[in-house]
């Protein structure tokens, strides 16, 4: 049976993340630039940071390196790559070791590795931060919002935004909170329809995962959204210390990759190990240390891509066509699916009634085709995919998006089919994220977003654009 998320408030994330990080509302000092930006379900936030210098384009040395859907694309600054320190933020040592005990060590890691080098080396994903120090200032919206601003000196730590919200300090240390009506939370409990206000502790990781995206959509496709809630499924999947993936909550698709089809409340082993790991809207796939990619969960409109259209509840080999090789990035949407190779190719498969796998055809693929990429003149630094489009930034600080373009979100107009540059930015891109029906980019050190009008984070009423407009986050 599945139990669903609700929440009463479309403000009760913030509200989460401010007691968890501490609130100050001044504004940041003169010379801050956001460095940062991730989407989570229904939940926009910008990390601004005083000591970046205002960059255009993005790092070469990112390039291939970042595995975000949310790099950090500054100079000399490698989100992959970033060592997040010691998370240490009052309540969140509450309840550490709470003593879940279903394939997570709680103690020290194995031997021969290393908890917090491992986790600084784990690649962030789609709605993925890094709050580092000197003092950051993460700003945040929701669904007809507007940013709020929390100070999150002087805490350091990776943040993944979704249903749930977990946080992995440089230790290994991995907290959560937010819904439990799937047993999210992953402490052993199903809470149906209430707020964990404590961060709960599931054990020592290197990386960590969670849900953006409702699978069945409605409203913004997010648990606090009262108009989309009924229609997501909350999970998470982490990376321990050894390199193997564990997740746990919704699990009637298989996402639980542990071989069953039923929710879970504490994490379960699926057997894979991986280098990076992302969560679409019910499957998972995972780049594996051999570099292949595996997939499971959902795989309706070939999204695992085995070749089929059925669900898998244990890891399960991507194809490897011919020319597939070398993953080293990924992006998943709600049905589709996505890699960045170290040749700088991008190979897609699943839903593609939107033209979001990039193909130039709108037919759904169960194997990995490839994205026509002719028309960009420089190499690629970063894949995202929201709900059902995809969009790549160069590292030239160019933008390209395809597929689904209802609500503006790929920043140009009519269906696309296959990547095509974005030209109403005001300047080279250094950053980019996608949620479920709006994008957003930082040019420079200032967010810009485009598409759904009500995530835009310019308050109620704010009409659907496929123009880029700056959102403030001071």
């Amino acid at each position: 049976m599945r139990h669903r998320s609700r929440i009463g408030s479309t403000n009760a994330l913030l509200a989460l993340l401010i007691g968890l990080l501490g609130c100050d509302n001044e504004v940041a000092g003169g010379g801050a630039v956001v460095t940062q930006i991730a989407i989570g379900p229904g939940i926009t936030c910008a990390l601004r940071s005083s000591s970046a210098a205002r960059d255009g384009g993005v790092d070469g040395a990112v390039a291939m390196d970042a595995g975000t859907d949310s790099a950090v694309a500054d100079a000399g600054e490698d989100a992959g790559g970033e060592d997040a320190g010691t998370l240490d933020a009052g309540a969140m040592d509450a309840g550490v070791d709470a003593g879940v005990d279903s394939g997570f060590d709680a103690g020290a890691p194995d031997a021969g590795v290393d908890a917090g080098s491992l986790a600084g080396s784990i690649p962030l994903g789609a709605g993925g931060l890094v709050l580092d120090v000197p003092p950051d200032r993460l700003s945040c919206w929701f669904v007809n919002g507007t940013p709020q601003i929390s100070d999150v000196s002087p805490v350091e730590g990776r943040l993944a935004l979704g249903d749930p919200t977990c946080v992995v300090s440089s230790a290994g240390r991995l907290q959560c909170l937010g819904p439990n009506g799937n047993g999210q939370l992953g402490n052993g409990t199903v809470d149906l329809g209430t707020e964990t206000l404590t961060p709960v502790s599931i054990g020592q990781v290197a990386s960590v995962e969670t849900s953006r995206f409702g699978p069945s959509g409605g409203g913004d496709g997010s648990p606090f959204d009262p108009g989309g809630g009924a229609n997501t499924m909350g999970f998470a999947c982490a990376i321990d210390t050894t390199g193997e993936v564990l997740c746990w909550g919704a699990g009637e698709r298989g996402q639980i990759g542990n071989g069953t089809a039923m929710d879970v409340s504490v994490p379960q082993r699926t057997g894979v190990s991986a280098a990076q790991l992302a969560i679409g809207g019910a499957h998972v796939c995972a780049i594996t240390p051999e570099g292949t990619v595996s997939c499971w969960g959902a795989g309706e409109r070939g999204q695992l891509g085995d070749g089929t259209s059925v669900d898998r509840s244990i890891p399960t080999p991507v194809v490897e066509v011919e020319g597939f090789e070398s993953p080293v990035q990924l992006a998943l949407g709600q049905w589709h699916s996505c890699v960045l190779t170290a040749a700088g190719e991008v190979w897609c498969w699943g839903g593609n009634d939107a033209g979001q796998l990039g193909d130039t055809s709108v037919i759904d693929q169960a194997v990995p085709v490839q994205t026509n990429l002719s028309m960009l003149s420089s190499p690629l630094a970063l894949l995202v995919a929201g709900g059902a489009h995809t969009c790549a930034l160069t590292v030239a600080g160019e933008v390209a998006c395809w597929g689904a373009n209802a609500n503006g979100q790929l920043g140009i107009s009519g269906e696309v089919v296959q990547p095509t540059l974005l030209e109403s930015l005001p300047g080279a891109a250094s950053a980019l994220a996608a949620g479920l029906n709006h994008t957003c980019a930082i040019v420079g050190g200032e967010v810009f977003c485009w598409g759904f009008g009500a995530s835009l984070g310019l308050g109620a009423g704010t009409l659907d654009t496929l123009t880029p407009t700056q959102v403030s986050v001071n």
